[in-house]
């Protein structure tokens, strides 16, 4: 298939989405410009360095002068740049929502006439007492990351070239680590610490691998104008799990003591599943099982065990 776009901005593209996604394009023949704060001191791979077709721009999405620069000559942008997951958005409010939801107000501003892809989530969802979320579900987020996602929809909703993703709590091994997922931080302290408690442990979550993400964006760049204007849950219905299932599915690999806790104080209870009919039907099949995700996460992190940096790893 000749791609009907030449330069893609991946803003976030150092992240963990993004250390899949770009290689992923720059395969298909992509010409890549990265836009990143490496906020976390992330290394960029030399393979990509290397690459003609790649360019990386370090800067932050809120600092409009600099985006402005990145988005000369772009056919398409992929928006991936955030602060991601509860504990950091509650922590770093005002961060949470002038990089969730104002960077999208500068976007438009500066290039609403350039095809959007943007990364939600399907903790938009909010607390549905475990009911069946479908894209047609009317969104009840509570928690500020989820809050602050939505408002970033309804921005891009004012578009009329925009493709909305709302993917699973992602898991799975990245170049750039992220241990504060659930899953991830599961596998993670079950092998450091060789004990995990899991609260509530009956209310239901849903995932999506990394890479499975990483294909999802790039089957929606190289058909945008098929499904431009849409939103979907990526995901699988066999994904749809207990925190109790993540934490047995653990010891099919890790040897360690597993224990259930109830409490009720818990800010985040968030209990529901999500129908992903919509983006199966649109052709799409995800590859990688919860089995073989942790089985690479426990292979990788395992080799880690004698590296002093292992030990020190933060949750954020």
């Amino acid at each position: 298939m000749a791609n009907v776009f030449k330069k893609i901005l991946v803003t976030g593209g150092a992240g963990y989405i993004g250390s899949h996604l770009v290689p992923l394009l720059l395969d298909h023949n992509y010409s890549v410009r990265v836009f990143d704060n490496l906020l976390f001191n992330q290394k960029i791979p030399h393979h990509l360095i290397n690459n003609p077709n790649y360019e990386f721009l370090k800067a932050d999405i809120r600092d409009e002068t600099s985006f402005n620069q990145a988005l000369k000559d772009v056919d398409l942008i992929i928006h991936l740049a955030a602060l991601v997951g509860e504990p950091a958005c509650r922590k770093y409010r005002d961060v949470c929502y002038e990089t969730n939801r104002d960077a999208v107000k500068i976007i438009n501003k500066l290039r609403d006439d350039r095809p959007l892809i943007i990364a939600s989530s399907t903790s938009v969802y909010g607390e549905t007492g475990g009911g069946l979320c479908s894209e047609e579900t009317m969104p009840t987020p509570t928690l500020d990351y989820s809050i602050s996602k939505y408002e970033a929809e309804n921005i891009v909703r004012a578009r009329n070239n925009f493709i909305i993703l709302r993917p699973a709590t992602a898991f799975g091994y990245s170049y750039r680590p992220r241990l504060d997922l659930l899953i991830n931080e599961f596998v993670f302290k079950a092998i450091k610490e060789k004990k995990l408690e899991i609260y509530n442990p009956n209310l239901m979550r849903t995932f999506v691998h990394v890479k499975d993400l990483a294909r999802v964006f790039l089957m929606m760049a190289e058909n945008f104008y098929l499904f431009k204007n849409q939103i979907f849950n990526v995901g699988s219905e066999n994904l749809n799990l207990t925190k109790a299932e993540i934490g047995q599915a653990i010891k099919e690999h890790v040897d360690y003591d597993l224990k259930m806790v109830q409490v009720v104080d818990d800010p985040d209870q968030r209990n529901f599943v999500v129908n992903y009919d919509k983006i199966k039907n649109a052709g799409f099949v995800m590859n990688t099982s919860l089995y073989l995700g942790i089985k690479e996460m426990v292979d990788k992190f395992k080799n880690l065990e004698n590296d002093p940096s292992f030990y020190n790893i933060n949750f954020v």
